[in-house]
């Protein structure tokens, strides 16, 4: 089991992967973006699979170039306690054996130097693997950045192994239509603040830009970038050295002598003071401890062939060079760049992006297809005059200010709560046993109710008077997912704890993939979601009481914040201003408060693009101000989510009118033609219920909430109440 904690993603994604173990098919693809943590689930999981499987031995293989065999075993080492890990040559050594996680680097099986295979006095590899058939182990395979190695010799090596099942583990996985996927969700890896927020590209190059030496060129905007990073790490107190990559071109050998003496001559950078570092294939200088967040390097040389699987969270600039001839893209030569260096983000715009500087076009436009829109032109723009002095009274949490809901004291309490009533212990048999005997309800179908009889007429009061017939029914996979999140949701908003702490608190307790000395059962996925819902009153029952315990039942949503501290908010003197400069418009929006905010802004939802478009037209618009959505610099105003917890919200837009009104204007998801609810927000009442004491302190200034109907084609304002209804009245056009 892992020393470390799982992020309640990293638990769904295991539970999958089990559940796909156990089903049909040999053939599992585990698609999860460079920086999501692939290694510690894989690992956890292949030590929980052995430990509940006798017989078993986990092989995995690593692309050849590096030393990723390596890296991955001292990984597993640290992540999993007791793992019984193996590099090849320990396999060659000494076999194959119960419980084994062999790391392979399976070039040196195939490659041309294939030194492992025919010593002489050693066993090899395929002899070791028949031994091991003979004595009846079992071999599962996973294959680390299966998108490099999808060849034959790959294919005829693990028809070697003749393994169960294999997992093919990559950011970017190709093919295998039949296999069973094992998808994770990029926007859940950001959320958890495990990888920057976007990718910013050529921030402040100017468009059309010709330059006498690109490398010079490249070099300065890099290392300028840099030292901007240097200096907020540095004013927050954090001790990260950001680090700046370097990629030459695989087939350019003058290009790496012309970077270190530019780095040399101009920047004082060298291999002799340690600043500069070399991770290449056939030289890794000053590359110890590199990956330590206050590392010594300030710039690192790599080449894309051993960009795969190299793994650096404080790197957080990309220069890339043009290359002399084409290449394949890879997208994990930007996976290099977008962990965080502390597995969090700060709330700071510049420090929660990742930076790329290159002139090479074919590399820009096959990054964007990779990336989608997490690939943003960016340039820095600046306040115009005469707006300085415009303040208005932002909300922060006082230092000191503690939370009211301590979420891992809740789950603790639930525990205790359950092991005091049922005599719980740390047997997840034994505890089986017992909830079953308390009444608990362990199967997989779901109860479900319906009414039979006649009635006479079609009145409410003689439908509810037919009779009631339970009846069960096994949910498909997608449906019960669906019906567990609905009603963990009801739950949460009926205790009021807050919806995304619901889930961990419930998976840490039952769930296989969850650990803790607090988990009282091992269910996988589809009987943890059918638990949950089949036993859902008894669990609130259980949570009422738990949160009973930690005192927070008197917790009321809306009730007057304490700890707020109000400071003045002054429009920032610039803005790093992102933008899509593939869009065809490209003019500027005159009425922005930036120079040069341009309509192709992104990233903007359909509501604030329409917004934008409107405040720009409208005649009664003096300005119009967007607000960043985290950190300190930002407008910011208090409320109080499902929990009781402070927490800020950031409104979407500043406007002034030229009769001096100032408005503060949130835009919320919108309304489908068919009238679906697009809104995702599930705090926005208690936002609103908050802009309103906000605007009730402070009665200079109005405000409201914004949202665009498609079945009207209009956009709506509400400023008295809230409605996820836009049939209600409490929203009017925009106007």
């Amino acid at each position: 089991m892992s020393d470390v904690e799982l992020k309640p993603f990293q638990i769904d994604a295991e539970s999958r992967l089990m559940d796909a173990l156990e089903g049909d098919g040999r053939d599992v693809v585990f698609k999860s973006c460079t920086g999501s943590g692939k290694t510690i689930v894989l690992t956890d999981l292949m030590q929980r699979f052995c430990q509940t499987r006798p017989g078993t031995v986990w092989i995995w293989f690593t692309p050849g170039k590096g030393d990723l065999a390596g890296q991955s075993k001292d990984k597993a080492d640290r992540y999993v306690h007791g793992a019984q890990t193996k590099l090849l040559a320990d396999v060659l050594n000494s076999g194959f054996a119960d419980g084994d996680l062999c790391f392979v680097n399976w070039e040196k099986l195939h490659g041309r130097h294939n030194v492992a295979m025919t010593e002489a006095e050693r066993l090899n590899f395929v002899e070791r693997l028949d031994a091991a058939h003979e004595e009846g182990l079992s071999f599962y395979v996973v294959i680390d950045e299966s998108h490099t190695n999808d060849t034959v010799k790959t294919k005829e090596l693990v028809g070697y192994v003749d393994p169960v099942k294999v997992i093919r583990s990559s950011a970017t996985p190709k093919g295998y239509k039949d296999a069973t996927l094992v998808e994770v969700d990029e926007d859940d890896v950001i959320e958890q603040g495990l990888i920057k927020k976007a990718i910013v590209i050529n921030q402040d190059v100017p468009v059309d830009v010709t330059v006498p030496n690109e490398i010079d060129a490249l070099l300065e905007y890099g290392l300028r970038k840099r030292s901007e990073l240097q200096s907020r790490y540095s004013a927050l107190g954090v001790g990260v050295n950001p680090l700046v990559i370097v990629q030459l071109a695989d087939n350019d050998p003058q290009q790496r002598e012309r970077v270190e003496l530019t780095l040399d001559d101009d920047y004082g950078i060298t291999y002799d003071n340690g600043l500069l570092a070399s991770w290449l294939s056939d030289d890794h200088r000053n590359c110890e401890g590199i990956d330590e967040p206050d590392a010594r390097p300030q710039v690192v040389l790599i080449k894309q062939a051993v960009a795969t699987g190299w793994d650096c969270p404080r790197a957080q600039v990309l220069v890339k060079l043009r290359e002399n001839m084409g290449e394949t893209f890879q997208i994990q030569t930007i996976g290099r760049i977008r962990r965080m260096p502390q597995a969090r983000h700060y709330g700071d715009d510049l420090l929660d992006n990742c930076y790329i500087y290159t002139l090479d076009s074919k590399f820009i436009d096959e990054a964007r297809a990779a990336a989608g829109g997490d690939l943003l032109d960016a340039r820095t723009l600046r306040l115009k005059p005469g707006l300085r002095e415009f303040a208005l009274p932002s909300e922060q949490r006082a230092v000191g200010a503690m939370d009211r809901l301590d979420y891992r004291a809740l789950g603790k309490a639930l525990a205790a709560t359950l092991a005091a009533d049922l005599g719980l212990s740390r047997d997840m048999d034994g505890n089986r046993r017992l909830f079953e005997r308390a009444g608990w309800d362990f199967r997989s179908e779901l109860l479900d109710t319906t009414q039979e009889g006649s009635v006479e007429h079609l009145s409410v009061g003689e439908i509810d008077d037919l009779a009631t017939v339970t009846f069960r029914v096994r949910r498909p996979a997608k449906k019960l997912h669906d019906e567990y999140s609905r009603e963990t949701w009801k739950m949460a908003q009926t205790l009021r704890i807050e919806r995304r702490q619901m889930a961990p608190i419930l998976q840490r307790l039952f769930l296989a993939p969850a650990r803790g000395r607090s988990r009282l059962l091992s269910l996988d996925q589809e009987g943890f979601y059918s638990f949950v819902l089949n036993n859902r009153e008894r669990l609130s029952g259980a949570l009422i009481r738990a949160l009973s315990a930690v005192g927070a039942m008197d917790v009321i949503p809306g009730a007057d914040l304490a700890g707020v501290l109000e400071r003045p908010f002054h429009l920032p003197d610039t803005m790093l201003f992102t933008y899509d400069s593939r869009a065809k418009d490209q003019s500027v929006m005159e009425k922005n408060v930036y120079e040069g905010y341009l309509v192709s802004a992104q990233k903007r939802s359909t509501g604030e693009r329409l917004f934008e478009r409107f405040c720009e037209r409208n005649v009664s618009v003096k300005w119009l101000y967007k607000n960043g959505d985290k950190g300190i610099e930002y407008l910011s105003i208090l409320f109080d989510d499902n929990s009781g917890r402070s927490r800020a919200f950031y409104p979407d837009y500043v406007v002034r009118t030229r009769d001096g009104q100032t408005w503060v204007i949130e835009v919320k998801g919108g309304q489908s033609a068919s009238g679906q609810d697009q809104n995702i927000d599930e705090f926005a009442p208690m936002k609103f219920a908050a802009m309103r004491r906000y605007l009730g302190k402070h009665p200079e200034l109005r405000g409201g909430f914004v949202r665009y109907d498609q079945e009207s084609a209009q956009l709506l304002i509400a400023t008295e109440r809230y409605s996820d209804e836009l049939k209600d009245d409490c929203w009017a056009p925009l106007n």
